[in-house]
């Protein structure tokens, strides 16, 4: 949805104009379009729902001083919004995050407010893929050992146009990368349970996102993640690029 920044002349502007809505969360002012809500029951969405609903409900059992502690170490996490400016997520919002973070790499949920610590995350990653002769996506980062607390969720877009440069919300998550996993990782057979249609000569966009195991957290401060853009060839591979951006 868009985002509002007010000037001197309008400080603040909530409620309904003509289509918009005007409204402000914790990430600040937001504006969107008036809609009428709707319940397709998509495996996905009822997926998150069940997942929201399951920390709504663990998040009210937690005590009034474990709840303080997740409202503390949102504080610690602050974040920077498309004008700039900085905001924090509410303790519930960090628990969720963590909680979610933690059940993708199939670890135990938490109720405490974890530590945060530095995350050793991978860089210059790149993809070789061979395709139709020997079928491989193998990423590859050779010379580096994954950390012993962190996982590397692998996320991949489906086959799109070589045309397309740019990809930033077509995602789904593939697998993880282990601890101490050294120098690459084969994703074939997960990639192509999750996405089966793959044809030479389409392009495919790659995100990992280091996790804490322990604390879910993806980061001290912010998601280090790295896009790797790789051309499907048929026979070979070629690798168009890597971008590693914190």
């Amino acid at each position: 949805m868009p985002k509002v920044k007010y000037s001197g002349l309008i400080t603040a502007l909530w409620g309904k104009l003509g289509g918009s809505v005007f409204m402000r969360n914790k990430s600040g002012y937001v504006m969107k379009q008036k809609t009428t809500p709707i319940n397709p029951q998509s495996n996905t969405q009822m997926q998150r729902r069940q997942v929201v609903s399951l920390h709504s409900r663990t998040w009210a059992e937690l005590t009034g001083t474990q709840r303080t502690e997740w409202n503390s170490l949102a504080l610690l996490l602050g974040r920077t919004d498309y004008f700039g400016d900085s905001y924090y997520m509410s303790g519930f919002n960090v628990y969720n995050l963590c909680n979610i973070n933690l059940k993708l790499i199939n670890r135990p949920l938490l109720s405490d407010a974890p530590t945060p610590r530095a995350i050793v995350a991978l860089v210059g990653v790149s993809v070789n893929t061979i395709y139709q002769s020997g079928n491989s996506i193998l990423l590859d980062f050779t010379g580096q050992t994954t950390d012993t607390n962190v996982y590397h969720a692998v996320y991949c877009s489906p086959c799109i146009s070589a045309g397309i440069n740019y990809n930033k919300k077509n995602f789904a998550y593939i697998q993880s990368i282990p601890p101490v996993t050294t120098d690459s990782f084969e994703l074939y057979p997960d990639y192509i349970a999750k996405h089966p249609y793959l044809r030479s000569g389409l392009k495919l966009f790659f995100k990992l996102i280091a996790i804490d195991k322990d604390t879910g957290l993806t980061a001290i401060s912010s998601t280090f993640y790295t896009i790797i853009q790789a051309s499907i060839t048929g026979i070979g591979y070629d690798i168009i690029g890597t971008a590693s951006i914190h």
